[in-house]
């Protein structure tokens, strides 16, 4: 079965959870193959492109991994310890990756420095569902009790 799927916006690549424990990463033009990341030890939550398509991030396991489309090089981000990810978008810029969590809130990485930068938390029911302004400067999540939070982020 097919859990998510993640068109790069910039149309070159197509993201596809294709059974939960395999990532591949097909050419929209030629139908290949360029990527298959295996054997990923828990549920595939999300798949996000960075708006230039140069970066796909994925859940993978207690943590996010970041790929680079051009090189195929891959950094992973661990999440605290005993949470899994939710949701995850990368910023309009690239330079950030949000994730939401089941119980740690919302957990932002400077992607350049590989740090956790902010760490967002509202209440305890879990960030379901994330997404950035345009501008990258609010992070809105929906949880598990139909709220909908917006924060600032500088």
């Amino acid at each position: 079965p097919v859990y998510n799927v993640a068109w790069s916006h910039n149309g070159i690549y197509l993201a596809v959870d294709s059974n939960d424990v395999d990532i591949l990463v097909v050419n929209v033009s030629t139908g290949q193959v360029e990527k298959k990341f295996s054997g990923l030890v828990s549920l595939n939550q999300s798949l996000s492109w960075s708006a230039d398509g140069h970066y796909l991030a994925f859940s993978s396991g207690e943590g996010m991994t970041v790929v680079d489309s051009q090189s195929w090089v891959t950094r992973s981000f661990p999440l605290p310890s005993l949470d899994f990810a939710q949701d995850a978008t990368l910023s309009p810029n690239g330079k950030r990756l949000a994730v939401g969590t089941y119980s740690s809130g919302i957990v932002i990485w400077d992607l350049d420095l590989g740090i956790i930068e902010y760490r967002l938390r509202g209440d305890n029911t879990g960030s379901r569902g994330i997404a950035w302004s345009a501008d990258g400067t609010i992070i809105v999540a929906g949880n598990a009790d139909g709220e909908i939070v917006l924060w600032n982020v500088p």
